[in-house]
């Protein structure tokens, strides 16, 4: 072997489980934010009803963060209040890439944004402590 020391077969499974549950916890999020935004737009429709879709699109991403914490919170283990800030991160990050089509919004210090993610990253903080606390390893 030539420097450097091999990963153990623990760091690796921990990587991995850390990896597929930041993966699944995003797909819950997103899925949750899909399933709430139809929802909303079918009711919204169907009753006539004139909504700030907004506000409600940004209640929808807290709670999917949220949920998405949670899972993943539960199914790593251990970390929530970092594998939930991570994952809040991550999503935020992902929604406002794709709503805004570039990553100019990292190099810019946009108050509203800046509050919106820590709002975001706090939610997902306290959904990975719920997560962790569900979960059965601890």
């Amino acid at each position: 072997m030539t420097g450097g020391y091999p990963l153990s077969s623990r760091v690796l499974s921990a990587l991995l489980r850390v990896i597929i549950g930041l993966g699944g916890g995003l797909v819950v999020a997103a899925l949750m934010a899909i399933t709430g935004s139809v929802l909303v737009s079918l009711v919204a429709s169907l009753a006539h009803l004139q909504l700030s879709s907004d506000i409600i699109f940004r209640t929808f991403n807290f709670l999917s963060i949220g949920l998405g914490a949670a899972y993943t919170g539960r199914y790593v283990g251990r970390a929530g209040w970092l594998m939930g800030g991570l994952l809040a991160f991550l999503y935020y990050c992902l929604l406002t890439w794709w709503v805004e089509g570039s990553l100019q919004f990292l190099t810019q210090a946009n108050p509203e944004w800046l509050g919106q993610i820590g709002i975001a990253i706090a939610v997902g903080i306290l959904g990975g402590i719920v997560g962790v606390n569900l979960s059965n390893d601890h």
